[in-house]
């Protein structure tokens, strides 16, 4: 057996200079995203909306952390329509967009425009019909 030490040594010499590069480049990141921000924020205040993009919404997370979460909002989404309709009488797209704002689900934009694709999205698959502008019903 030969010891190994001087190679363990090596290796994490080479981590601590790569730990060293990396760190630089988070530096650069960080110095090149402030201005960023501000400049944001100022547009923001130029130009308000129904939803702000704020700079706190801005997180660093996985692709498929943001996938799940979109996910499982789209499903909380068409599970309240379905809901909301389930008596199958005709209901208004503001109706439905009550309830979802009431029971706090997290769209990705504004909640009316959310119910409204969640309601086109279930009139291609044969479940809802539109009655008249804004009036939908479960056919299903």
């Amino acid at each position: 057996m030969r010891d190994i030490r001087p190679d363990l040594i090596e290796r994490l010499s080479g981590f601590r200079e790569e730990r060293l590069k990396l760190t630089a480049r988070l530096r650069e990141i960080d110095s090149e995203e402030a201005p960023l921000k501000v400049l944001l924020e100022a547009e923001n205040r130029r130009f308000p909306t129904e939803v702000d993009v704020t700079v706190d919404s801005l997180t660093l997370e996985e692709p498929s952390d943001i996938a799940a979460r979109h996910f499982a909002a789209t499903s909380d989404l068409r599970r309240i329509v379905l809901e909301v309709m389930s008596d199958r009488n005709p209901r208004s797209r503001s109706e439905i967009t009550k309830v979802v704002e009431e029971r706090g689900v997290q769209t990705a934009g504004a909640p009316g425009r959310s119910v409204q694709g969640t309601l086109l999205s279930l009139k291609h698959q044969g479940v809802v019909r539109a009655l008249d502008e804004g009036i939908w019903q479960l056919i299903k």
